[in-house]
Order: C-alpha cells, then sequence, then structure tokens
C-alpha cells in the first residue's frame, strides 16, 4: 500500500512497472535475434543494439530494486519503529518510481531515434532474413 501510494504520487502505477517486467523477455530475445546476426549489423545497428542492452540491464535492477523494497514491519513493532519504515520504504518507493519513469521514457526516446534512422535497415539483405523489432518496446499505448 506504502508503495503504491508513493508511487501514484509521482503518476506510475502498476501497470507501469508490469510493462518494464513485459518488456524485459522482449527486449532480450530481440538482443539474441541481433547477436546472432552480428556479422550482419552495421555500425548503426550495433549502436542500437548496445542501448537496448543497456536498457535491459537498467529495467533488471529496477525490478530488482522495487522487488528489495518490499519488505514489511514487525506487527509488534511500536510507532516510532512503523513511522520510520514507512518514511524508508516511502521514500525507496518514491526513487524506484522516479526510474520507472524515466526508463519509459527512455524506452520511448530510443524507439523514436530507431524509427528515425531506421536500425532495421541497416541490417544487410543478402544473407537469410533477420527480423528485427522492439517486440511492442515503448509503444505509445502502453504509456502514460
Amino acid at each position: 500500500m506504502t508503495g503504491d501510494m508513493c508511487a501514484t504520487f509521482v503518476g506510475v502505477s502498476s501497470g507501469d512497472i508490469l510493462f518494464l517486467r513485459d518488456e524485459l523477455p522482449a527486449m532480450n530475445a530481440l538482443l539474441e535475434k541481433l547477436d546472432d546476426a552480428e556479422e550482419l549489423l552495421d555500425p548503426d545497428a550495433k549502436h542500437w543494439r548496445k542501448q537496448v542492452r543497456e536498457m535491459a540491464y537498467d529495467i533488471e535492477d529496477c525490478i530488482d530494486d522495487l522487488s528489495s523494497n518490499v519488505a514489511s514491519v514487525d506487527v509488534r513493532a511500536g510507532f516510532v519503529d512503523k513511522a520510520s519504515h514507512f518514511l524508508r520504504t516511502c521514500r525507496a518507493h518514491l526513487e524506484a518510481a522516479w526510474q520507472v519513469k524515466e526508463l519509459k521514457t527512455r524506452l520511448l526516446e530510443i524507439n523514436e531515434r530507431r524509427k528515425r534512422y531506421r536500425a532495421e535497415d541497416s541490417i544487410s539483405s543478402t544473407a537469410s532474413p533477420v527480423i528485427v523489432g522492439f517486440g511492442g518496446l515503448a509503444r505509445q499505448d502502453h504509456l502514460c
């Protein structure tokens, strides 16, 4: 409850967190495809792949941070301990909410940049076709 209140204060919903959790496997699958097509990628596509990889790492870290902040306070704790726990967890949830918001913004920017410079055209068409896409990464309909 504390986390939801703090995150909502920043404008992040539990759907935003689920969005990141759902994006991560799609990003990892894309990275595998791009790694398999290493020799077919030009420098632009390699740079894009690097950005996606860094985002995947950042999302994993964010999800880990969110998971570690779920600890509850002891029922037998006194008022001061409960208040202290509330403030600590609220701060942690606010920081995590800002991080979720930032990650979603970065995902959108990377996707827009990919569209602008057409990174998938950077894969050689001489070899067998490789389907490259974000698997929904930072689609407008998933954003706030």
